[in-house]
């Protein structure tokens, strides 16, 4: 289940990106699974804006997270879907329903949004200056990870609530050190970025 966001997006092309077969579903949940016979289910639709604008119902169909949940139990049917870590979430019925995943996700970000701070701070990072932290705590995302995470633990049968963001949280300097670190660029721009910041 979709809609046009990024996490709809980060689906497919995670799907594509192992050559899992994948069907959109229509309007009628219970009737595409009579037909399809899905290993899984996957609701992709952003309901809460965890990867951009909050969705308005009427763009998505199928009802709440909670009515995909049950018809996927009721159906026998391994399912997964996505909520915030740090609201009230969605899907808090899905974790009394059996085969059902929650994914439990911090804001998620895209690699082609040029808007998005990791990205510009990477561009920072990699024209050599000083990436500008906030002294907020990073409790960031990267989609495709998630998609990635997500499809591993259904195809292990996994379900129940599981975590996708950093429990504790990272400064932002830190998580600015740790990207320049791992992009292989000069650490020294994310320690400067601290100093900065203070």
């Amino acid at each position: 289940m979709g809609d046009d966001g990024p996490l709809t997006q980060l689906a497919i092309r995670a799907c594509e990106g192992r050559a899992l077969p994948y069907v959109h579903c229509g309007t009628d949940l219970r009737n595409c699974l009579a037909a399809v016979r899905p290993w899984a289910a996957l609701d992709a639709r952003d309901r809460e804006g965890l990867a951009g604008p909050r969705r308005r119902r009427d763009e998505c169909p199928h009802g709440a997270r909670s009515s995909v949940a049950r018809v996927c139990a009721e159906e026998g049917v391994p399912c997964a879907l996505f909520t915030s870590a740090f609201g009230p979430g969605l899907a808090a019925e899905g974790l009394s329903l059996p085969g059902v995943l929650v994914a439990r996700t911090g804001h998620v970000y895209v690699p082609w949004d040029p808007a998005a701070l990791p990205v510009r701070l990477l561009e920072d990072l990699e024209a050599g200056r000083p990436a500008r932290a906030s002294g907020g705590v990073w409790h960031g995302v990267y989609g495709p990870d998630l998609l990635d995470g997500v499809l591993d633990l259904l195809l292990d049968g996994m379900s129940g609530g599981v975590n996708f963001f950093p429990p504790e949280g990272w400064p932002q300097s830190d998580w600015v050190r740790q990207m320049a670190a791992v992009a292989e660029c000069d650490a020294g721009l994310g320690a400067q970025a601290d100093a900065d910041s203070h």
